[in-house]
């Protein structure tokens, strides 16, 4: 069985990225946040008008030691972004990405837009879905269920 949710938090609480989007049109897309093996919310995609001062804007930040354009594309930029771990601003981004590692769940896709993070998340088990709740730090989030398929009768 494969659970997948969709966490929605307003952009506040989490800071990180939300003030860069601030009056603009740009959201970003990420496949995921960090795990035991990468670094935390370490590539995106910026989409909008304003993606390219985005990353003008993301360069001066105290919290960002070093940022680049991997990819251009005609409508999105990919971003490689390494974070100083010890800045407040990424404190709760580690927060909740830890919260997410300890349950075993699976960040599929994620935006950020200036209001808003929408997280799509596999969760292993019903249990771990609950146990992500009530230990989450974030505030103001809402966890929709968007499906519940049962895979292996789709496997060849």
């Amino acid at each position: 069985m494969c659970l997948v949710y969709r966490l929605t938090f307003p952009a506040k609480e989490i800071a990180l990225i939300s003030p860069y989007l601030h009056k603009s049109d740009s959201y970003l897309e990420f496949a995921t946040l960090g795990g035991p093996s990468t670094e935390l919310f370490a590539h995106f995609w910026a989409y909008g008008p304003d993606r390219e001062l985005l990353g003008d804007r993301l360069a001066t930040d105290r919290a960002v030691t070093e940022i680049s354009q991997l990819t251009r594309c005609s409508d999105r930029i990919r971003y490689q972004v390494e974070w100083d771990m010890n800045a407040d601003a990424v404190a709760s981004l580690e927060e909740l990405a830890t919260t997410l590692h300890n349950q075993d769940v699976t960040v599929l896709f994620g935006r950020v837009t200036p209001t808003e993070w929408h997280c799509f998340l596999q969760f292993p088990s019903q249990d771990s879905v609950i146990h992500f709740y009530t230990e989450s730090t974030v505030s103001h989030s809402r966890l929709d269920q968007q499906t519940d398929l049962e895979l292996k009768n789709h496997q060849s």
